[in-house]
């Protein structure tokens, strides 16, 4: 959590030193100052500063939340810490949940509208807006009617709130009537048709719109045909019913139909005209500007697309990138892994980013994390502490961006990540392993680099114009760079490039050769006499 700065306002006055009555005439309009900037003080003392680029009335700002993704627990978790956040520290008063979604999860989406249902006891005047040619299905319009007020747009869309499972299939009547008496629920307290939001949950029922009058005029109503046959046959004959949904379908809806049956009041195409239309006067901010909070910009679009990830997706991530790293040990010098791993990473940390899950910090630990292991592998030789120091870097990252940035660390869920970060790494490794030691030609020793040799008996697989093709084992020379494990060497008074048997070989060191492969020279360092 971000903490926000808020301005001040001091004055200074100067120290007067007590005149005598002969300079009476001179302290009058000096009085006369005292008394304005005093006027001064109390009027800026009286004005509360601002705060995050707000107007000074900070509690008439209209705060707009964003769904326009799947709802999930996640995302139930994220609105609700947010909004708890706005309204104890920044007293916040009017709420645009902005829906584009096609629903969700059940229980996650049942959360959110008792969730958002409640606001209005905390004194937050709660609004769903459905933008032009967007549509709320399923959980979406349950949050939406349990806002204070709905609102949609042209061409927008609400309805089939049935649940049903991962494959499509209707679940049992015992989760429908669950359903059904929260959209009941809602709609009593908003002044919705009733009739019409159950059928939006339940195909199996035929809505009426009746219209009958009374001392005030033709009243209409939504009858179900259940509560239509309760009517007794005299108050039936005074009522003109007409068939509006019928069995075997779900209710879904436009923003005209919703006008005509009573759930909204205006089509609002834009924030600036749902304020004008509702008479909110005050600036439209989102919710990080709100807060106060410093994010990394992008575009809404792709990070909608990462957004809402499941959690086996970030592991198959991590699990193709460990892959690629082991795939950079077997050709080495070839990059092919290396840009790999980095691009399954970075998937890996966008999928965070558009979840909440990174800022600054778990971006810092990574780029710190890679540029240790670069100084491991081409400047400080063998494996030590910059590999290390690196490797948790890299490893406190990826736990880190899997955990809301602006929430306090949960242990739990903390440990559940490092779990999938070492299963995800761990698994690669032990999938290549596998994978090399079984298929044919594998390297079944059980090292990651192979040993095998690349030698010939036959001399003409050398190029002819190979200048280290004449060399014989045991010549010696001298190195003229680090070998890392590949450099330049000094032998028999050519320059060679030559591959180090070692792995490291620093410059200046005495080198003999060990072997030549075709055009590749393999030297090592001239053992002691000892």
């Amino acid at each position: 959590m971000q903490r926000i700065d808020t301005l001040s306002t001091m004055a200074r006055y100067p120290r007067v030193a007590r005149e005598d009555s002969c300079n009476g005439k001179d302290r009058m309009p000096f009085r006369s100052l005292q008394t304005l900037a005093l006027l001064v003080l109390l009027l800026l003392s009286a004005s509360p500063p601002a705060a995050n680029g707000q107007d000074s009335a900070g509690a008439r700002a209209v705060v707009f939340f964003p769904i326009r993704k799947a709802i999930n627990a996640r995302l139930t978790e994220t609105l609700r810490r947010d909004i708890d956040l706005a309204i104890s520290e920044h007293e916040l008063r009017f709420l645009v949940i902005e829906l584009d979604t096609p629903g969700g999860e059940l229980e996650a989406s049942r959360e959110l509208a008792a969730y958002l249902s409640a606001l209005d006891q905390r004194g937050v005047e709660t609004f769903a807006w459905v933008p032009s040619g967007r549509y709320a299905y399923s959980g979406g319009t349950l949050v939406g009617l349990a806002c204070r007020t709905l609102v949609m747009g042209d061409n927008s869309r609400i309805g089939d709130v049935q649940p049903i499972d991962i494959f499509g299939r209707e679940l049992p009547e015992k989760v429908q009537t669950t359903v059904r008496a929260d959209m009941r629920r809602y709609s009593r307290e908003r002044g919705y048709p009733v009739a019409l939001a159950e059928a939006m949950v339940s195909k199996d029922l035929v809505v009426f719109e009746v219209s009958e009058r009374d001392a005030s005029g033709i009243r209409t109503r939504y009858m179900t045909q259940q509560q239509l046959d309760d009517l007794d046959l005299t108050q039936r004959r005074t009522l003109q019913p007409r068939r509006v949904v019928e069995e075997g379908q779900l209710l879904t809806i436009d923003e005209k139909e919703a006008f005509d049956f009573g759930f909204i009041q205006h089509i609002c195409t834009s924030p600036e005209q749902l304020l004008l239309d509702h008479g909110l006067n005050g600036p439209i901010v989102d919710i990080d500007q709100f807060l106060g909070r410093q994010r990394i910009s992008g575009d809404s679009e792709i990070l909608d697309f990462f957004s809402g990830w499941p959690s086996f997706a970030k592991f198959l991530l991590i699990l193709v990138a460990a892959l690629s790293l082991v795939v950079e040990l077997k050709l080495p010098g070839v990059g092919l892994g290396s840009i790999l791993s980095l691009t399954f990473f970075a998937l890996f940390l966008l999928c965070g980013y558009a979840d909440g899950n990174v800022g600054w910090t778990e971006i810092t630990l990574f780029a710190g994390g890679i540029l240790l292991m670069a100084l491991e592998l081409f400047v400080i030789p063998g494996f030590g502490i910059s590999g290390i120091f690196g490797l948790a870097a890299i490893f406190a990252c990826l736990v880190l961006a899997m955990q809301p940035v602006d929430a306090a660390l949960d242990l739990q869920q903390l440990s559940s990540s490092g779990l999938l970060v070492l299963g995800g790494l761990g698994g690669g490794l032990i999938l290549i392993l596998l994978t090399l030691h079984f298929l044919p030609g594998g390297n079944r020793d059980g090292g990651l680099i192979s040993n095998s040799s690349l030698a010939s008996d036959d001399p003409a697989q050398a190029a002819p114009g190979f200048a280290g093709r004449e060399l014989k084992p045991g010549t010696r020379g001298e190195v003229l760079h680090d070998l890392r494990p590949a450099g330049k060497a000094c032998i028999d008074g050519k320059i060679l490039d030559v591959v180090a048997d070692g792995g490291f070989i620093e410059k200046g060191m005495e080198i003999e050769v060990l072997v030549v492969e075709g055009n590749r020279v393999v030297v090592r360092t001239i053992p002691s006499e000892d």
